[in-house]
């Protein structure tokens, strides 16, 4: 019989076989889904050390609440709504707002990561044909900045421009970016693509 100074511990075998399939589950579940989280509080908060951060958190929530997840449902979208809420919070907490997008701007980026795939294949597909329209003057510009990852500045520089007229040059192409996928998008719902 062990004494008072004697620590027992159970191994995960002793353990209750329902609570290790849990968290075996659940670890099943987030290697599936960690890397799409990930991509998702990066694109909101724009800084890796600070998107790892909100991931951690993320990931505690998600396993303090994995009773509450329903089997047989999207994991990958229930943990992208937990990571928006982590982000609010980290809004309210945050001083430096103007280097994260904006809430609205969130809300896009989950709606975006909460799409099927055969969805995001049409996205990329009809921002493939939208980016061959773009002018070359343009197709530059966005290659520098998403391509070669260039910062906003370093563009600016490389073109001999403002980072003003920088912004509004990023601005414009994007809005037209947006537009045309919208309609291509449309086209292809309607059956015209």
């Amino acid at each position: 019989m062990p004494g008072a100074d004697t620590v027992i511990t159970m191994s995960q075998a002793d353990r209750p076989f329902d609570e290790y399939d849990h968290g075996h589950e659940f670890s099943q579940e987030l290697l599936k889904a960690q890397r799409h989280l990930f991509a998702f509080l990066l694109a909101a908060v724009g800084d890796a050390e600070r998107a790892d951060e909100l991931l951690h958190a993320t990931v505690a929530t998600m396993w303090e609440k994995f009773n509450e997840f329903e089997p047989g449902t999207d994991f990958r979208a229930w943990g992208i709504q937990i990571a928006r809420y982590k982000l609010l919070e980290a809004y309210r907490d945050q001083r430096r707002r103007a280097r994260w997008l904006s809430l609205d701007a969130v809300d896009l980026v989950a709606a975006e990561f909460n799409r099927t795939p055969r969805q995001q294949e049409l996205v990329r597909e009809a921002l493939g044909d939208c980016l061959g329209r773009l002018g070359e003057r343009d197709r530059q510009i966005i290659h520098m900045r998403y391509e070669e990852g260039h910062d906003t500045r370093a563009v600016a520089a490389r073109i001999n421009r403002s980072l003003a007229a920088t912004y509004k040059t990023l601005t414009r192409i994007h809005k037209q970016l947006l537009d045309c996928i919208n309609i291509r998008m449309g086209d292809r719902f309607e059956g015209k693509a």
